[in-house]
């Protein structure tokens, strides 16, 4: 007999309860004292919770369990493997001798820690057919920050979506799980989708009211904590092609100073009237090895003795000086002759200046 994808997701959700799955498919069961904390009252049902990977780095990898949390694990991205397909089932587990009531099923995501991963990787919730895993109306979408934040104080599913209303579950439900890599990512780092399902019976509840507790927003991501020195480029070192005498042609350059693993890639110049000195540059930070390079905080741009003149990266900095000044042109003071570029990026390692 072959089995269907519902069979087997049926199979997999035979214990009481939300599940909880860690990753590789491994089970681990939670005791009644770990149940849903402050959530659990008159009127809770018992559900059975299973998933099935779909597609992705892990995909085929199934699991169920008993505890209130369903963890569906984010591992393994890469930029030729960028994202996954998740299938999970709710379902009322059959009850010896009895049947189990219907329930309104509440769903809930829990925020992820604040990292570039949580701004970066794309999530799409939606209902599913049980049988083949396809997709349905969408429950919710965005970043995994956006799409945890819409649902951290829980959403009511709806278990037929061909009615006019929302429905209470009698048999099983489905929603597809759809995650994915933006362009911008530079990274390895795992996570994990943290969802709390929560069933409530119908019969005699007509307000379906919500079971879960109200949570603050989630934290977003800051990827310039601290703003670190990367390296400097000399403008009247002479030695480079395209330098010297305060000039420099557009064009890559590596850094004079530091910067190692990364250049300069110089777009547009401003020159003095009746000289070959160079008063202005706009430049891009790059990676020599073609990877996303950190967005700049901070650009020092020196003409002679004294400080730099310094320009600072507005409330979204990237890698171009277009995010420090508009249209990216950054000028020494008195329209002299620069003589170096200092440059300072974003960065989340804060340790050393904080001890």
């Amino acid at each position: 007999m072959t089995l269907s994808r519902r069979r087997v997701l049926a199979a997999l959700a035979t214990a009481g309860g939300a599940g909880v799955v860690t990753g590789g498919g491994t089970a681990a069961l939670l005791n009644d004292g770990e149940r849903l904390t402050g959530a659990v009252g008159a009127g809770a049902v018992d559900l059975a919770v299973g998933y099935e990977v779909l597609a992705g780095p892990n995909a085929g990898t199934t699991g169920r369990d008993n505890g209130p949390t369903l963890e569906l694990p984010v591992a393994g991205l890469t930029a030729s493997d960028d994202s996954g397909t998740a299938l999970v089932s709710v379902s009322l587990p059959d009850l010896p001798q009895s049947v189990n009531n219907p329930a309104a099923i509440w769903l809930r995501l829990d925020c992820a820690a604040a990292s570039a991963l949580s701004e970066h990787l794309s999530v799409r919730l939606s209902y599913a057919d049980c049988e083949t895993g396809a997709r349905g109306a969408t429950i919710a979408d965005g970043s995994l920050r956006s799409v945890a934040d819409g649902l951290r104080n829980g959403e009511l599913l709806d278990a037929d979506t061909s009615t006019g209303s929302v429905d209470c579950l009698t048999d099983e439900l489905c929603f597809l799980v759809e995650y994915w890599l933006d362009d911008e990512y530079v990274g390895t780092d795992a996570t994990a989708l943290s969802f709390d399902v929560y069933g409530v019976q119908c019969r005699n509840d007509e307000t379906r009211a919500n079971p879960f507790p109200r949570r603050p927003s989630c934290d977003t991501y800051d990827p310039c904590v601290c703003c670190d020195r990367l390296g400097k480029l000399e403008f009247e070192d002479g030695e480079a092609p395209g330098i010297g005498d305060s000039y420099i042609e557009p064009g890559v350059y590596a850094f004079s100073e530091g910067g190692d693993g990364y250049e300069i890639e110089i777009y547009d110049t401003v020159e003095k009237d009746g000289s070959a000195e160079t008063t202005a540059v706009a430049f891009r930070l790059r990676r020599t090895d073609g990877g996303t390079p950190p967005a700049l905080c901070e650009v020092g741009i020196k003409a002679g003795p004294g400080d730099p003149r310094l320009y600072a990266a507005g409330s979204q900095p990237t890698n171009d000086t277009a995010s420090l000044e508009d249209g990216g042109l950054l000028y020494a003071d008195d329209d002299r002759g620069i003589s170096h570029v200092t440059v300072a990026v974003c960065s989340t390692d804060c340790e050393e200046e904080n001890q």
